[in-house]
């Protein structure tokens, strides 16, 4: 009775408030914003985090910069016009500027027609020895493994309708 009630048509979900208001101000359509969270599992400590990354550095040609202490960013990627990582490269160059002592590691997964552009780019900064910036095609169980293990994830892909969220974001909750 309650996946009736559910799956009625009349019931509408959308993934963000921006895009509720545009339904109701448009169509006249009530949703509901569903919020989705990743699973229990999915968040670990920083000691596992650390120990994980050490396991996945032993075979992922990716992470062979990463050393206790460094922050790991993921973004994944289809390397398509619509992902601007201009800007994570411009911010890359201003995150040299403070002279940091942090060590970065970013890892950007995924296939497309710009990545050999974008590793071209990558050759042409000047990026201190702490910053290092991998990319990798990775199997599905070293995928979720290393998106677990990270500290931070990066999606600068833009939302078809700039409505909702990304479907690349998505994966980054779980």
């Amino acid at each position: 009775r309650a996946s009736a009630r559910f799956l009625n048509p009349r019931n509408n979900l959308c993934v963000s408030e921006c895009m509720r208001l545009w339904l109701a101000t448009h169509f006249q359509i009530h949703a509901t914003v569903f919020r989705d969270r990743p699973p229990r599992f999915f968040f670990t400590s920083s000691k596992k985090k650390n120990q994980t990354l050490l396991e996945l550095r032993a075979r992922l040609p990716c992470l062979q910069a990463y050393r206790p202490g460094t922050a790991v960013i993921m973004s994944s990627t289809s390397w398509s016009p619509d992902e601007d990582f201009d800007i994570l490269l411009d911010a890359l160059v201003q995150f040299q500027k403070t002279k940091s002592q942090i060590c970065l590691l970013i890892i950007i997964t995924g296939k497309g027609p710009l990545r050999s552009q974008f590793e071209s780019r990558i050759q042409q900064l000047d990026l201190s020895p702490q910053i290092h910036i991998a990319c990798a095609w990775l199997e599905s169980s070293d995928y979720l493994a290393l998106l677990q293990a990270t500290h931070a994830g990066l999606c600068l892909h833009a939302s078809s309708s700039g409505l909702d969220l990304p479907m690349k974001v998505l994966d980054m909750f779980g």
